[in-house]
Parts: structure tokens; C-alpha cells; sequence
């Protein structure tokens, strides 16, 4: 997808607005490995993925959670730290070389103060936002874990080819070596 493909898509926004909003855009590549986003990081941005994997996760004493592995076409930001201009909750690093098209929390501001039709687009777009979500969660407390991990191949068939099973284990909320066992089993 193109980035005006991306914008209009995203925020389902005619042709004229979804071009004023790409204004606020900027181009942004980062290295595999490089943080997008850290932990207590202020201004953060919103960015969409055009190309590469970026991992979203958060590191305790214990263990370390994978919340989300954003690929080409969606969306990637920490929205706590960006909608109420507070420190960043979560890591966000790069799987792979990675193209982003992002927002600075300064133009997110900005953008809110000169497009007047930013509010009710804001509030689509959060909403579709928050339904994805909901979703992500019911599949996590209702399913089994081998649905979860179909689930996952059916859906995100490219995550299985690009990204370490220790990560999307525990996005799907398995151990490894579960998961390593439903892949063997799925292979047979």
C-alpha cells in the first residue's frame, strides 16, 4: 500500500482530507533492533508500518510479554502515551529493516487544531482501534490454545514466516514450547 492508500484506509477519509492529513506524515525508516518507542519515552508517535515487522512489548523481573507484532499496513503506537501526552508504557522495536509513515505527537496536536473534521475521524478511528482490541482479547480468555494458534496461521500466515515463535507465543499467550509443538503438529 501506498501511503495515501494507507491513510485513507485507515482513517476512512475522502480524498481531499486523507491528503491534508498525509501533510502531517513523515517518511521514517528504522534498523532492525532500533526502538521505535521506550519504556517512560515522552512524545511518542503514531506510525504506520509500509514495509518490515515491529514488536510490541513490555519486560518485567520475570518475563517478558509480547503484546502485538505490527506488520506492512497497520498501525503502531503506544495510544496512552501519544492521546494524553504521558510516558510510554511499552517497547516497540524493530523485528526488521522497517519503512513507517509517522505522526509526531506535536502534528497529532497540531493536526487536531487545524482539520476541523479531526474529531469525528479521531473517534472512528479509536473506535476501530478499541473493537480490534476487544476482539484480540475475547480470543485470548474464550479460545483454547491450539484455536489461537490456528487462528494465527490462518490470519497472519507471514508471522509465521518472518517472526521468532518465542514472541508470537506470547502474543497468542502460550509458552514456546507449546506453541513449538502445535507448529511440529501442524507441519506433520
Amino acid at each position: 500500500m501506498n501511503p495515501y492508500e494507507i491513510i485513507q484506509s485507515h482513517f476512512n477519509t475522502s480524498q481531499e482530507i486523507s491528503s491534508r492529513l498525509l501533510d502531517y506524515f513523515k517518511a521514517e525508516t528504522l534498523e532492525k533492533g532500533e526502538m521505535h518507542t521506550s519504556i517512560g519515552q515522552n512524545h511518542c508517535k503514531l506510525s504506520f508500518v509500509l514495509s518490515g515487522y515491529l514488536r510490541v512489548y513490555r519486560q518485567d523481573l520475570k518475563h517478558e510479554v509480547t503484546q502485538w507484532v505490527s506488520s506492512p499496513g497497520e498501525i503502531i503506537c503506544d495510544l496512552n502515551a501519544i492521546l494524553f501526552d504521558a510516558p510510554a508504557r511499552w517497547n516497540i522495536e524493530a523485528l526488521s529493516n522497517v519503512e513507517l509513515l509517522s505522526l509526531s505527537q506535536s502534528d497529532y496536536f497540531k493536526m487536531q487544531q487545524s482539520i476541523k473534521e479531526w474529531p469525528s475521524i479521531e473517534k472512528a478511528f479509536m473506535a476501530k482501534c478499541f473493537i480490534s482490541i476487544e476482539e484480540r482479547v475475547y480470543q485470548l480468555i474464550s479460545q483454547p490454545a491450539a484455536d489461537r494458534y490456528q487462528f494465527l496461521v490462518e490470519n497472519r500466515p507471514d508471522l509465521i514466516q518472518h517472526i521468532p515463535q518465542q514472541y508470537l507465543a506470547s502474543m497468542i499467550g502460550m509458552s514456546a514450547e507449546t506453541f513449538s509443538r502445535m507448529r511440529k503438529k501442524s507441519v506433520s
